[in-house]
């Protein structure tokens, strides 16, 4: 999947977005110096915000997250299992803020050993298709019913994305309708359960984001 999207040429903002939402599943795992780092990382995506940190402040702040994770002895000793998670959900957060590719991420995921589930894999395939669309049946491009009650939906569609409030989308597919949006792909998608993710494309349909 991950070199299907390549092909499409995907925006710098998505890539970012993708490695963010992969690292958020383990929200739990980061030190807090990480967990900040994630956020503001994502807060960039869409452009730089004053007060907010921009890449080579985030990526001094990431590496130094992980140098004060690193064991003293060799890795094959750290501390305790949690203290390993914990480093190497660390590293991928890094990873997610240096790399500008769709591969460095998983690949440092991997170093999580068993929390790399089946699931895991099948998170990561829905969070493509959440970010990036189906590439078969993609968006409409300026579809003429995002110009009614443009207003409305620009608002509503902004709520969700700031606040997180995914569960909301069937909102969003109930005022598209509304404004004469019949496209299946777009409809269902929002009425699906998810997992949808900052970045997701019928969103930044809505939003006029890339």
């Amino acid at each position: 999947m991950l070199r299907v999207v390549e092909r499409m040429r995907p925006s710098d903002r998505k890539v970012r977005l993708f490695n963010a939402a992969a690292c958020r599943r383990f929200w739990d795992c980061l030190p807090k110096a990480s967990q900040a780092v994630l956020a503001e990382s994502e807060l960039l995506a869409d452009g730089p915000s004053r007060g907010h940190s921009d890449d080579t402040d985030l990526c001094r702040r990431a590496n130094g997250a992980i140098e004060r994770l690193r064991p003293r002895q060799p890795e094959s000793q750290f501390v305790s299992a949690e203290a390993r998670i914990q480093y190497h959900a660390a590293k991928a957060v890094c990873y997610a803020v240096l790399s500008g590719d769709l591969w460095g991420t998983i690949a440092s995921l991997r170093d999580l050993g068993g929390l790399l589930t089946p699931a895991e894999r099948r998170f990561h395939a829905a969070i493509i298709r959440d970010i990036f669309g189906d590439p078969f049946h993609p968006p409409p491009t300026n579809p003429p019913w995002l110009g009614r009650s443009h207003d409305a939906l620009l608002k509503l569609a902004r709520s969700i994305y700031d606040n997180r409030d995914f569960d909301r989308l069937p909102d969003l597919a109930n005022a598209l309708e509304d404004a004469g949006c019949k496209n299946a792909t777009v409809l269902e998608h929002c009425r699906q359960p998810g997992p949808h993710v900052r970045g997701c494309c019928v969103l930044d349909l809505v939003l006029g984001r890339t």
